[in-house]
């Protein structure tokens, strides 16, 4: 694909999806802390994007969530202890 700019809110009401893969776009910005809305999410990829900035705690709110690469972007910082519990 070749998808660019920030991801629009209205994606963060979908509160079903199970499986979100947006790699090899041109996202760019901020993973908005709204990405815990997803609380079904079993797996997500943002990678190979423009992601700037760090990795947003709310994330740990997806509890349900057995994949995760967000590789290949321009995050900064450490992954939050919240993803990782």
């Amino acid at each position: 694909n070749e998808l660019s700019g920030l991801l629009p809110d209205e994606l963060y009401d979908a509160t079903s999806l199970l499986v979100l893969n947006l790699a090899s776009n041109g996202f760019s910005g901020a993973i908005s802390t709204k990405i815990g809305n997803l609380e079904d999410l079993t797996r997500l990829n943002l990678g190979s994007n423009e992601f700037v900035g760090a990795i947003p705690s709310a994330m740990g709110l997806l509890d349900e969530l057995i994949s995760l690469d967000v590789g290949f972007n321009l995050l900064s910082g450490n992954m939050p202890v919240e993803v990782c519990e």
